[in-house]
């Protein structure tokens, strides 16, 4: 399957034993459940391999460096799983050395994969899939665009519970019909 072959090539370029292996600092969680620390880091784990055997093998635009260079510098922070919100996931790029997804919906974790997948950090700019932002999140351009075509994508190749930015997701949909998909998927993943 091409997926495991990508993960055993960026096992044997960075040397590690495991790539989706998460350690006690990649997990933010409440005292009250630490017990399910180990669950919880076993979902993120499974979830992070499910998602990049699916692109890898549906999704030939797929920049799947990006994620795994992204995924090892990420924290998860899950202290807020359960807990109401307007927000389900968020993902916070900040460096190349420290990025954090705050989870309040374990579902919304296939969206900030997709994220990870389309982020890249050159200089001031952050430019996630066809948002761009300024020195840390200060001024952006394309941010409700690439959330409906990151959801778009979510939906299009991981078929996810969860259904967000439905507005926006029709905008995407609309646009790529006139760009074309091949197109689109290109310039989301670069």
């Amino acid at each position: 399957m091409r997926g495991e072959n990508i993960i055993k090539n960026i096992k044997d370029k960075r040397n590690k034993n495991e790539v989706f292996n998460l350690t006690s600092t990649n997990v933010v969680i409440k005292d009250n459940i630490k017990l399910e620390i180990d669950k919880l880091k076993k979902e993120v784990e499974k979830n992070a391999k499910r998602f990049v055997n699916i692109l890898s093998n549906n999704c030939s635009s797929a920049n799947l460096e990006k994620f795994f260079n992204n995924f090892s510098v990420t924290e998860f922070n899950l202290e807020h799983i359960g807990e109401k919100s307007d927000v389900i996931g968020v993902y916070l790029p900040w460096n190349l050395k420290k990025q954090i997804v705050y989870l309040y919906c374990f579902s919304a974790i296939d969206h900030e994969f997709m994220h990870m997948a389309s982020t890249d950090l050159i200089g001031n700019y952050t430019c996630i899939g066809f948002c761009i932002t300024y020195k840390n999140f200060k001024r952006s351009i394309g941010r409700y665009f690439n959330e409906g075509y990151t959801q778009l994508m979510v939906e299009r190749y991981l078929k996810p519970k969860n259904h967000s930015y439905r507005t926006f997701v029709v905008i995407a949909r609309e646009i790529e019909e006139l760009i074309g998909k091949d197109k689109m998927e290109n310039l989301f993943f670069y």
